[in-house]
């Protein structure tokens, strides 16, 4: 697939909101961990990123800066912030991330503070999807990370939207915890958190086979990496 020949194609239709190259290296600079457990968290956004900070919050995660190959306590508690950062010394550590289908993830993002006229199947609807995606795909940096695109490190632990209570079971420090064994964290899971206003297949609905290879052929390692189908946006 040509595709980077289809983003120079509508490129000049889609520069509005890309992210400055300052942004995206302040945004690496901190990271959330637990010096307790040796976990770093990678809450990717609209990945279930406010549930689960919810969750950890019980586990010791601290916000730090990383300044000169050194820690900075910002405060203790979780940060908000959807990068990640290998520091110096991030091997001594094991990894959580939070993670989702891409394509439901995607449509997640644009419904993300709209009107629900807006997320209406309509055709202006969908082309306006289609704009929104573009603009994602060219802040190209964020694909091409090594971080972000899981080539220097693959999380050890990896949380699926879908699968909730199965994944937190396999992480150890967790399962060994009196919220995991008294079933508070299994009733949190069963909550709705962040109940969007997207019914369950609405989203299939928007997309078509140009708009799923764009995002497909940006990071087809996450989908191997984590068991996502190449083609569940079908029906």
């Amino acid at each position: 697939m040509a595709l980077d020949k289809l983003i120079r194609e509508n490129n000049n239709c889609f520069k509005a909101n890309i992210l400055a190259p300052e942004v995206i290296e302040r945004m690496k600079t901190v990271v959330n961990l637990s010096q307790k457990h040796k976990i770093i968290l990678w809450l990717w956004k609209k990945c279930g990123s406010t549930h689960m900070t919810k969750i950890m919050s019980k586990y010791d995660f601290k916000y730090y800066k990383v300044e000169d190959d050194n820690l900075t306590l910002i405060e203790n508690g979780i940060g908000k912030n959807h990068s990640c950062n290998l520091f110096v010394g991030h091997e001594n550590f094991k990894i959580v991330s939070a993670v989702r289908n891409p394509y439901t993830r995607f449509f997640s993002d644009y419904t993300f503070n709209r009107i629900p006229q807006e997320f209406i199947y309509t055709e202006k609807n969908k082309e306006n999807f289609r704009t929104h995606i573009y603009r994602i795909i060219l802040n190209s940096e964020l694909f091409h990370d090594s971080c972000m695109d899981f080539t220097e490190r693959v999380p050890d632990y990896p949380v699926r939207l879908e699968n909730l209570y199965e994944d937190y079971s396999k992480i150890p420090f967790i399962v060994e915890s009196d919220y995991f064994k008294s079933g508070e964290l299994k009733n949190e899971v069963n909550k709705k958190i962040n109940v969007s206003n997207e019914d369950e297949n609405l989203w299939r609905k928007f997309y078509t086979q140009e708009i799923a290879d764009i995002i497909y052929y940006r990071m087809p390692r996450y989908f191997e990496i984590f068991g996502y189908e190449k083609n569940s946006w079908k029906q």
